[in-house]
Parts: C-alpha cells; structure tokens; sequence
C-alpha cells in the first residue's frame, strides 16, 4: 500500500512539475519572438493617429519583413457594449483591405494584437482601426473574424 501511495504522489507531482515547466517556457517565448521582430533589419513602424472622435488615440504596427505583426494603441475611446475595434491592413495589392483581427482595449484604454501571417502582411501601406459591431466585420471570406 505505502508504495502505491508513493507513486501515486509521484506522478502528482511529475504532473505539476511538467505544468510548471510549461507556463516558463511560455514565458521565456515571448521575448524570444519580440527580440527576433526587433531584430529584422526590414522591420518597418506604421503610426496611426486618433480621429475627432478619439483625438488622444494613437498607435503603432510594427511589420517584419516575413510575416509577424504587433499592432500596440494606447487612448482608445471606451466601446459601448456590444461594440469592438478592428484593426484593418490597407494593401498595395488586392485584395486592398483585409481584417487583421478585433480586439477590446483594457481598463487604461490600452491594447496590443499580435498576428503571424505572410497573407495579410505582405504590401502593406497603410494601417486602420475602426469601431465595429461585437464580432466585426470580414471583406474577405478566407480572413476570420
């Protein structure tokens, strides 16, 4: 019996172990895909700036010459409810508009989204967030939203 329990608190612990060690490496990821964003040498910055209706909105998209995305905004205006943003890629080359996904901005009016995807990113030349509706809008079927 002792050596049943033993185990059996064995492999308890072996399963909390390989969940710590998981978290930390999600954690340790994280850095590592900022540092090799920052570290392209084609890495371009896009600036947005708030509207009449959000005029101490701003924010930035940082584009890597592959495919990896980071849109940061800081002042949104609140939503009301039933409402989100949604960030728009504005293209050289059709399709010209595509959905780079919806997010809500946190409790100081701050938010961030994070996209991997050589389809929406490549020629970009322009960058857009709008309000929509709570599940946004799609111009394109293959684009979720």
């Amino acid at each position: 019996m002792a050596v049943r329990a033993r185990t059996q608190q064995l492999e308890r612990d072996l399963a909390e172990y390989k969940a710590l060690l998981a978290a930390a490496r999600q954690r340790l990821e994280k850095p590592a895909q900022a540092a090799s964003l920052l570290a392209d040498p084609n890495l371009r910055l896009v600036r947005l700036r708030g509207t009449a209706k959000g005029s101490d909105a701003a924010g930035h998209v940082l584009l890597s010459s592959g495919s990896q995305a980071v849109f940061f905004a800081s002042g949104l205006p609140a939503l009301p409810p039933g409402r989100v943003y949604q960030l728009w890629l504005i293209r050289g080359s059709a399709p010209a508009v595509v959905s780079a996904g919806i997010f809500q901005p946190n409790a100081q009016n701050q938010a961030s989204l994070k996209f991997e995807s050589s389809v929406l990113t490549t020629g970009v030349t322009a960058v857009a967030v709008t309000d929509e509706p709570e599940k946004g809008v799609c111009c394109l079927p293959a684009i979720s939203c």
